[in-house]
């Protein structure tokens, strides 16, 4: 958030000290401050199980915090074609006063949902990538170079890819590169990518972008093809990318294919009816997309 221009910032603002405020509530690279008191009747034990309770409920908080920090640094900032981007921090740990202690959530005293900062990494990795300026001077290496060496970051390198599809950056990757991410057999990261070239694409309807697609989608494949093994995720988001690739279109085999897939039954891919609800709800956001105007 430092790329922002102070000295236009000033002017805008220069009775008062609401962008510091506001870059201060979005910074979530710090612990959070834990502030619980201990009574009388209260072990230690459970004292230090209140102490992880009140962090999980502050975690939600701070995994939010990308989505406002993205809308606030929006277009700000120009990359250096030899530096990779700085992503800011999501911590998720805090510190409980008087004696600062390190709280976590990794100690196994409370119950934490499974994978719970997943999507949040997905999101912090977005909101960097949308702070690109749309005039950036970007190319395929430079956006391979930003991929983190850490396998933890893989979540926050697939936010960012979908971030430089909706500023319009990713039709510069090359297609070598697209195949060997989603080769890689990681689910996030073939959600971001898959979402990003699709925004990238919007309404063109590209017939690569497309046949990248319908390696995701069964419903667009030929009969006689291989069943190929796709997450139920990654599908949903390919469904979601061919609705934003036909966007206005009205394109008359896409939208019977979309109409046909909100009401498919559940096969043996979708384990749970959550999964049958979330494939039918894209089919059906895509096919407003295709069908719209």
């Amino acid at each position: 958030m430092n790329d922002l221009n102070q000295e236009v910032m000033s002017l805008i603002w220069s009775e008062d000290l609401r962008v510091q405020e506001v870059r201060r509530l979005l910074q979530s690279s710090h612990p959070v401050r834990v502030n619980v008191v201990q009574m009388p009747e209260v072990s230690d034990h459970e004292y230090i199980e209140e102490k992880e309770n009140r962090l999980l409920q502050l975690c939600q908080r701070t995994m939010a915090l990308p989505v406002g920090r993205g809308m606030f640094t929006l277009f700000s900032h120009h990359p250096v074609p030899t530096e990779p981007l700085p992503i800011p921090k999501l911590n998720l740990t805090g510190r409980a006063p008087p004696r600062n202690t390190t709280v976590d959530l990794n100690s196994g005293n409370i119950d934490v949902p499974p994978n719970m900062a997943c999507w949040a990494s997905f999101h912090n990795g977005v909101a960097a990538g949308l702070k690109i300026a749309p005039a950036s001077q970007i190319d395929s290496a430079w956006i391979v170079y930003n991929k983190p060496k850490n396998a933890e970051l893989a979540n926050e390198y697939a936010g960012f890819l979908m971030a430089l599809g909706l500023n319009g950056h990713l039709t510069k990757l090359a297609t070598l590169n697209i195949h060997d991410y989603l080769t890689k057999g990681h689910e996030m990261t073939s959600i971001g990518l898959l979402l990003g070239v699709s925004a990238a694409k919007l309404g063109t309807m590209d017939i690569s972008i497309t046949r990248l697609l319908s390696i995701h989608i069964p419903a667009l494949l030929p009969p006689t093809s291989t069943e190929l093994d796709v997450p139920h995720n990654v599908q949903v988001a390919a469904v979601i990318g061919i609705g934003m690739v036909y966007q206005g279109t009205a394109h008359r085999h896409i939208a019977e294919v979309l109409l046909a897939e909100i009401g498919r039954p559940p096969g043996p891919e979708m384990e749970y009816c959550t999964d049958r609800e979330s494939y039918s709800l894209a089919a059906g956001l895509a096919l407003g997309m295709v069908c719209l105007g």
